[in-house]
Protein backbone atom coordinates (compact mmCIF):
# COMPACT_ATOMS: atom_id res chain seq x y z
CA UNK A 1 0.00 0.00 0.00
CA UNK A 2 1.72 3.26 -1.39
CA UNK A 3 1.39 6.30 0.87
CA UNK A 4 0.76 9.39 -1.39
CA UNK A 5 -0.86 11.34 1.80
CA UNK A 6 2.63 11.38 3.14
CA UNK A 7 2.89 14.72 5.35
CA UNK A 8 6.01 16.01 6.88
CA UNK A 9 6.33 16.28 10.59
CA UNK A 10 5.75 19.65 12.56
CA UNK A 11 8.45 21.76 12.13
CA UNK A 12 9.88 25.01 13.07
CA UNK A 13 10.12 27.72 10.59
CA UNK A 14 14.10 27.82 10.67
CA UNK A 15 13.50 24.06 9.53
CA UNK A 16 10.85 25.38 6.91
CA UNK A 17 13.84 27.61 5.80
CA UNK A 18 16.28 25.20 5.75
CA UNK A 19 13.71 22.81 3.53
CA UNK A 20 13.53 25.77 1.19
CA UNK A 21 17.16 26.71 1.11
CA UNK A 22 16.51 30.12 2.08
CA UNK A 23 16.97 32.11 5.10
CA UNK A 24 14.63 32.41 8.20
CA UNK A 25 14.06 35.92 7.36
CA UNK A 26 12.76 35.85 3.26
CA UNK A 27 10.17 32.96 5.08
CA UNK A 28 9.17 35.31 7.76
CA UNK A 29 8.84 38.13 4.75
CA UNK A 30 6.60 35.30 2.66
CA UNK A 31 4.44 34.63 5.13
CA UNK A 32 3.21 38.08 6.05
CA UNK A 33 2.89 38.85 2.26
CA UNK A 34 1.18 35.96 2.06
CA UNK A 35 -1.20 36.73 5.22
CA UNK A 36 -0.18 33.72 6.87
CA UNK A 37 -0.23 34.06 11.12
CA UNK A 38 1.93 32.19 13.45
CA UNK A 39 2.65 32.41 17.25
CA UNK A 40 6.52 32.86 17.94
CA UNK A 41 8.19 29.66 18.69
CA UNK A 42 5.30 27.86 17.15
CA UNK A 43 6.06 24.66 15.55
CA UNK A 44 4.37 24.25 12.48
CA UNK A 45 1.44 21.72 11.75
CA UNK A 46 2.22 19.21 8.87
CA UNK A 47 -0.27 20.54 6.48
CA UNK A 48 0.88 23.92 6.88
CA UNK A 49 4.43 23.10 6.46
CA UNK A 50 2.95 21.44 2.86
CA UNK A 51 1.09 24.47 1.98
CA UNK A 52 3.65 26.95 2.56
CA UNK A 53 6.56 24.80 0.60
CA UNK A 54 4.01 24.75 -2.15
CA UNK A 55 3.05 28.40 -2.39
CA UNK A 56 6.58 29.37 -2.44
CA UNK A 57 7.91 26.93 -4.76
CA UNK A 58 5.07 28.08 -6.95
CA UNK A 59 5.93 31.97 -6.76
CA UNK A 60 9.78 30.67 -7.24
CA UNK A 61 8.63 29.33 -10.67
CA UNK A 62 6.42 32.23 -11.42
CA UNK A 63 9.67 34.64 -11.01
CA UNK A 64 12.18 32.40 -14.00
Amino acid sequence: MSNTTHLPKPMTRQQVADTLGINPKTLSRFLKKEGIEIEPRALLRPKLVTMIIQKFQGEEDMSD
